[in-house]
């Protein structure tokens, strides 16, 4: 008969069995449990980890600011699933530093809360990520190094989904004007009807099509070219698109003289549009107010499909290939950022911007901000302190308040240098909610206090060393908030810090 044992004696061989390193601390920080892979990973003995603070496993410049941020957590303890965006190191008895993946969560006992914390070393992960990214350099200097090739991917149905140098070079469509229309474009008119859907049945069918042929540019010239479309499809077999390469072989003279003529085109029509920049800028608010989704969708649709190739097609695609599509969706996210900021201010200027209130505690929203800061809060060693009752209730609209809380911290780890502190603090006055968001930073001049919230306005334009950004971040705030019934106001002092200010109306119904 098998030999019985108690409850007890299970769970701890389930704890040294576990194949990460698990250990348990007290309120104070103290290792007050561990099990065999601890051991194994750090290069300790269990009885020289026992009571010992959990600081002697994290490397030594980052101790001063662990201790913080653990009084922070156990101030508002919850948990912390693995992988969750932190870039985290771990110290070996050695002295050698690895990259580790850590999961927290909160006991509460009779005696006090405890915290089990699971560690994971992620050391070939990282350098598998690091290989990659190194591939996906070389890959992105080669396909812009070469310009005589027109790279780009097709929908399923044909839509063109991606847009490369090189295209734009030869078809001369800019991205923003062919990504979405059908490839049938580039053929002649004569052809247009029948041929592209006989050569996408042909490579659904064959895997493959060659050939060279006419094809047509934006301005109706045609070109010869030679064309190789191949069908992409996911593991399962799946056709998930279409990868396109043409090559121009007409003569270099005739396509250098056609793009010229293309730039003086648009030189021109600059100067007609400069004639009366005050309509222009009028009918340019319209144009971005109604655009939206005509903008918006194009760019959703090549990052969900590079997303969804970087899944699915591991043994599909080659290294090449795939650092392509990491191009390909790090620029779009890039490009999505910065027409959601144009969009944003169109719709407040055109007085189409919509508020969806509704009361809500602003706890959470304020600590799920600083939790997509703590990447580079963590990378700065900066010191982040919030003073905010569960109470505070106020009526908004949630998205847009996480979107004036986004900017404002962003600009404050921008501004402040490594080992500053951030502070974000709430009060109830009048019928209203005030937030200041605090930092130690280079401050600001009292004749540039206001110059700030205006439009395309930079502060690191007088201030060295920052990057620069759109310079639309705090005109959008501003507005935003002021759509929401408040003001906005700095209190600052050059090389002493700022503090950013402003007040949303409670909700009424307290």
């Amino acid at each position: 008969m098998p030999q019985l044992i108690s409850d007890a004696e299970r769970l701890e061989a389930l704890l040294e069995s576990a194949p990460d390193a698990i250990l348990e601390l007290d309120s104070h920080g103290r290792i007050s449990l561990v099990n065999h892979m601890v051991e194994q990973l750090f290069g300790y003995t269990r009885q020289q980890l026992l009571g010992q603070t959990i600081e002697v496993l994290v490397p030594q410049a980052l101790r001063a600011a662990h201790k913080q941020h653990r009084a922070q957590y156990l101030h508002h303890p919850g948990t912390r699933p693995m992988g969750s965006g932190l870039q985290l190191e771990a110290r070996r008895k050695d002295g050698s530093h690895f990259p580790v993946e850590i999961s927290l969560s909160p006991v509460k006992s009779a005696s006090g809360i405890y915290v089990t914390a699971i560690i994971r070393d992620i050391t070939d992960r990282k350098s598998a990520e690091q290989r990659q990214h190194e591939y996906e350099q070389r890959f992105r200097l080669m396909i812009e190094a070469v310009k005589d090739y027109a790279i780009f991917m097709l929908d399923p149905d044909g839509t063109v989904a991606t847009w490369n140098t090189g295209a734009q070079r030869i078809k001369q469509y800019a991205a923003e004007e062919i990504i979405g229309k059908h490839f049938s474009i580039f053929y002649p008119p004569e052809e247009r009807d029948t041929k592209p859907a006989t050569v996408l049945d042909l490579v659904r069918r064959a895997g493959k099509f060659e050939e060279e042929g006419w094809r047509v540019r934006r301005n109706g010239t045609a070109f010869w070219a030679s064309v190789v479309i191949t069908a992409v499809r996911s593991p399962a077999g799946e056709l998930v698109g279409f990868s396109k390469v043409t090559r121009d072989l007409t003569e270099r003279k005739q396509s250098e003289d056609q793009l010229r003529d293309l730039r003086e085109k648009y030189v021109q029509e600059l100067e007609l549009r400069n004639r009366d920049s005050e309509q222009a800028n009028q009918l340019k608010t319209e144009f971005l107010a109604n655009m939206s989704h005509e903008l918006r969708s194009p760019l959703h649709t090549i990052i969900g499909f590079s997303e969804l190739l970087a899944e699915e097609t591991d043994k599909l695609l080659s290294d090449k290939q795939k650092r392509f599509l990491g191009h390909i969706h790090d620029d779009s996210l890039h490009l999505l950022d910065l027409i959601n900021d144009l969009l944003d201010l169109s719709k407040i200027e055109a007085g189409r911007l919509e508020l969806r209130r509704e009361p809500f505690n602003i706890l959470p929203v304020v600590e799920e901000a600083l939790l997509s800061i703590s990447p580079r809060t963590t990378e700065k060693s900066l010191q982040v302190r919030t003073n905010i009752s569960s109470s505070v209730r106020i009526s908004a609209d949630p998205l847009r308040f996480k979107q004036i809380l986004h900017n404002l911290l962003g600009n404050a780890v921008k501004f402040t240098p490594e080992g500053g502190k951030i502070s974000v603090e709430a009060v109830t006055s009048d019928g209203f909610a005030r937030i200041s968001i605090s930092d130690t930073g280079i401050g600001i001049p009292s004749d540039l206090q206001q110059a700030v919230f205006e439009k395309f306005y930079q502060v690191n334009a007088t201030n060295k060393g920052n990057a620069a950004g759109t310079g639309l971040g705090l005109a959008i705030t501003k507005r935003l908030v002021e759509e929401h019934g408040g003001n906005i106001w700095i209190e600052s002092q050059p090389g002493r810090g700022s503090s950013f200010r402003f007040t949303i109306p409670l909700d009424p119904s307290l």
